[in-house]
């Protein structure tokens, strides 16, 4: 296959998989970079280690295959959803029904179909011969199959964009809360409004397409509490009407979140059956427009 073929199959993959994260080889070394500073070493340190790692020769892979591990593995799953009913359309991404676009929806759906068509039969071949391949020259890298791809670049980039992002969305909430007032059932934040505030936040932040971040509910002692997930990642900025909690937690579960047994897990939207939707879209609303203003757009 000719490089631009590739490239052009490339594009088709991840477009039926919603554009997800991939790594670059500039995230790789901001993720090494961070890494090297936390564990306290100096510039000069690290740029001295990364000349003898190229010397002895890479110890990962190369980042072109990692990205197609990850575009591989989620089609695998979302083909498998399209075998079960070809003419059911739950498994197309988010794009193919977005009308801004100058492409018209139905035309969309239909390249979607023809891709997925195509692709379908031969997605989970072309995953486990690339794992194989991988796992073969880096014995021990990879996750075993079937568990979510993730890979430190990854991870840090979407933890450092979530935070900025979660940061700004709880002074927005604070702020609007001060300004504006609140629906009743927000106005304690952040106590007793979890539920509330988790699934308003994760419909905006699955607005701006960096993740799939889902709606986790879990109960302990009595107690419930809500959060949001994407990949791996724990997003709670109401944990902290709890002792000892931080009031905005982007990272992997700790202890404290393991300890809660689970409830509900879904996908993050603001339900528009919801029985105050018309006052929690206002002020969801009011806390984007906020937000905006912080980051001087």
């Amino acid at each position: 296959m000719d490089a631009n073929r590739e490239v052009e199959q490339f594009s088709a993959l991840c477009a039926l998989v919603g554009r997800p994260i991939l790594i670059d080889s500039a995230e790789r070394c901001s993720e090494l970079f961070h890494s090297g500073q936390r564990a306290g070493l100096t510039l000069k340190e690290l740029m001295l280690g990364l000349s003898v790692a190229h010397d002895l020769g890479s110890p990962t892979p190369d980042y072109g295959d990692l990205n197609r591990l990850i575009v591989y593995q989620k089609l695998s799953k979302v083909a498998a959803e399209y075998r079960k009913n070809p003419s059911d359309n739950s498994w197309m991404p988010k794009e193919a029904f977005n009308d801004s676009i100058a492409m018209k929806s139905v035309d969309r759906r239909e390249s979607f179909r023809a891709n997925m068509e195509h692709f379908a039969p031969l997605i989970d071949e072309m995953y486990d011969d690339l794992y194989e391949q991988v796992d073969r020259e880096f014995p021990g890298y990879l996750k075993p199959k079937g568990e979510p791809f993730s890979h430190p670049g990854i991870e840090f980039m979407l933890s450092c964009s979530v935070i900025s992002i979660v940061q700004r969305f709880r002074a927005a909430v604070e702020h609007v809360i001060s300004v504006h007032g609140a629906p009743m059932h927000i106005e304690g934040f952040p106590s007793g409004c979890c539920g509330i505030i988790s699934e308003l936040m994760g419909d905006h932040l699955n607005s701006l397409e960096i993740g799939e971040f889902y709606y986790v509910s879990s109960m302990l002692d009595g107690a419930s509490h809500a959060w949001l997930e994407v990949d791996g990642l724990v997003v709670d900025i109401t944990a902290d009407q709890f002792p000892g909690r931080p009031g905005v937690y982007v990272d992997r579960p700790d202890d404290w979140y393991h300890s809660w047994e689970p409830d509900t897990r879904h996908l993050a939207t603001h339900c528009r059956s919801a029985f105050f939707y018309s006052e929690e879209r206002q002020f969801l609303d009011r806390v984007v427009t906020a937000m905006a203003k912080m980051n001087g757009s």
